[in-house]
C-alpha cells in the first residue's frame, strides 16, 4: 500500500498519470509497427530500371534535382505506360504429379509476359529441360535425362540478367533426399532474352499438387519446406505469391497446397495450365510526379493491381484540375470510381499516394495528393469501395502520363 502511494506520488511529481489503490494500472497502448517496405526506388544508379517494362512512350533516366525517371518523347500523343515486373529471382516449389497422359510435364515458370512468352523448367517424356516459350513455339535451351514419377519433388529455378543474355539454372530432386550442391541444368538465352516477368507454376497434360512455393531475390537462400526463417531475416524483396492469376486448367486451393486437377489432351503444351504469382496485394504506393513546364501534359498518375491486357486501378490527375480514381478491366474503357477537385501546376512536384485493402465485399481504395514541398495531409481526399467482379485484389504497379513529358521520383510500395 505504502509502496503504491510512493509510486503514485513520484508519478505526480514527474507530471505522469496517477491511479488509486483500487484501480488497475492502465495498460500502455502497443506502438504501431512501421509499414513493411516492399519496394523502394529513387531511380539512382544504372540498375534503377531493372524489372520495368515500357508499354508505350519512351522512358529513360534523366536529370532534375536528382536522377529521375522520365517519359522523354516530347511529340508522343497518347498514354505512355511503364510497368514494373520482377527480375533476377529464384522460384522454388514442391511439385507432386498426380495423374498424366501421353507426353506430359509439370514444373516452374519464370519471366512470364503477356504476348512475349516465358522460361520454363519442366519434364517432357524422359528428359528434364529448360524451355523458352514464345509466340512462334517452344524450344529447349538445355536438357538432361531425368524421368519424373508420381511422387513429390523439390524444384528450384533461377533466372538472372547477364550482359547480353539471360542465365537460367535449375535443379530437381526427390523430396526427402539431399539437395544436390550443383545446378543440374543450365542455359543462356542470347536470342531476344526476356529480362523480367512473373514467376509461377506449370502443367501440361498433367494434374499436379504444388506446395511451399517461394520467390526469392537472386542470390538469396531459399528456406527448406517447413523451416522457420532466421530471426534476423530481411523482408522479402519480391512478391510472395499471395495472389494468383490462373490461365487454363482447373486450379483449386486445398489444405495441402495449390492443385491443378485436369490431365487430358486438351492441356497440351501449346494450351497448358499456368498459375502466376501476380504481385502485391493490400499495398500503399507513393510516388513524386511532375509535368514538365511548357508540355501539353493532360494528366499523370500511378497504377495498382496491374494485370495483363490493361486490367488495373488508375489514380492520378487529369486536366490539371481533378484528382481521380478509375478501374479498367481488360480492353474496356475505364470506369471512374471517385474524384475530387485539386489544382495541379506544371513544373511543380506533387506526391501521389494510393492505398488498396481487400475486404469481404470488395476492394477498399484511398487516395491523396499534395505538393511535394508541403506536409502530407492527414485526410484521404478520395475513398471508395469497389464491389465489382472480378475483384482486382493483386498485381503489379505502373506509372503513366498522358500526352508529353513527365518525370517520376521516390517511388515506394509498403504493406501495413
Amino acid at each position: 500500500m505504502k509502496r503504491l502511494a510512493c509510486i503514485s506520488l513520484l508519478l505526480a511529481l514527474a507530471g505522469g498519470p496517477t491511479w488509486s489503490a483500487g484501480e488497475k494500472a492502465p495498460v500502455p497502448a502497443a506502438p504501431t509497427p512501421p509499414p513493411q517496405v516492399l519496394y523502394d526506388n529513387n531511380f539512382e544508379g544504372e540498375n534503377a530500371l531493372n524489372g520495368w517494362l515500357p508499354l508505350s512512350g519512351t522512358w529513360a533516366l534523366g536529370a532534375d534535382e536528382t536522377t529521375v525517371l522520365r517519359q522523354t518523347q516530347p511529340t508522343f500523343r497518347g498514354v505512355a505506360r511503364f510497368v514494373r515486373l520482377p527480375a533476377n529471382y529464384e522460384v522454388s516449389a514442391t511439385v507432386r504429379p498426380m495423374s498424366f497422359t501421353g507426353q506430359w510435364g509439370v514444373g516452374l515458370v519464370g519471366y512470364w509476359q503477356q504476348g512475349e512468352g516465358c522460361y520454363r523448367l519442366s519434364n517432357f517424356g524422359s528428359v528434364l529441360a529448360l524451355w523458352r516459350e514464345s509466340a512462334t513455339g517452344t524450344a529447349a535451351l538445355a536438357a538432361v535425362r531425368m524421368e519424373l514419377k508420381p511422387q513429390a519433388y523439390r524444384m528450384r529455378f533461377s533466372l538472372q540478367n547477364a550482359d547480353k543474355a539471360t542465365l537460367l539454372q535449375a535443379k530437381v530432386w526427390a523430396l526427402g533426399e539431399r539437395e544436390p550442391e550443383d545446378w543440374l541444368i543450365t542455359a543462356q538465352d542470347v536470342d531476344r532474352p526476356l529480362r523480367s516477368g512473373r514467376g509461377g507454376l506449370f502443367t501440361g497434360r498433367a494434374a499436379a499438387l504444388f506446395s511451399d512455393f517461394a520467390m526469392a531475390p537472386g542470390g538469396a537462400a531459399v528456406p527448406a519446406p517447413g523451416a522457420a526463417p532466421p530471426a534476423d531475416a530481411a523482408p522479402p524483396a519480391l512478391p510472395t505469391g499471395n495472389y494468383w492469376h490462373f490461365l487454363g486448367g482447373d486450379w483449386q486451393t486445398t489444405a495441402a497446397g495449390l492443385r491443378q486437377t485436369l490431365a487430358g489432351s486438351a492441356l497440351g503444351f501449346r494450351a497448358a495450365a499456368y498459375a502466376l504469382a501476380a504481385g502485391w496485394t493490400d499495398q500503399t504506393i507513393q510516388v513524386a510526379i511532375k509535368a514538365d513546364s511548357g508540355s501539353r501534359n493532360q494528366g499523370y498518375g500511378l497504377s495498382a493491381c496491374w494485370m495483363d491486357e490493361g486490367t488495373q486501378y488508375q489514380f492520378g490527375q487529369t486536366g490539371g484540375m481533378t484528382l481521380f480514381l478509375s478501374r479498367r478491366t481488360g480492353g474496356s474503357d475505364p470506369r471512374q470510381l471517385a474524384n475530387a477537385p485539386f489544382a495541379f501546376k506544371k513544373g511543380l512536384w506533387y506526391n501521389l499516394k494510393l492505398q488498396t485493402a481487400v475486404e469481404k465485399t470488395g476492394v477498399r481504395l484511398r487516395g491523396k495528393a499534395w505538393p511535394a514541398r508541403a506536409g502530407e495531409p492527414t485526410q484521404w481526399q478520395i475513398e471508395t469501395l469497389d464491389e465489382a467482379l472480378p475483384r482486382l485484389v493483386g498485381g503489379e504497379i505502373g506509372l503513366w502520363c498522358i500526352d508529353d513529358v513527365c518525370s517520376f521520383d521516390d517511388l515506394q510500395v509498403t504493406q501495413p
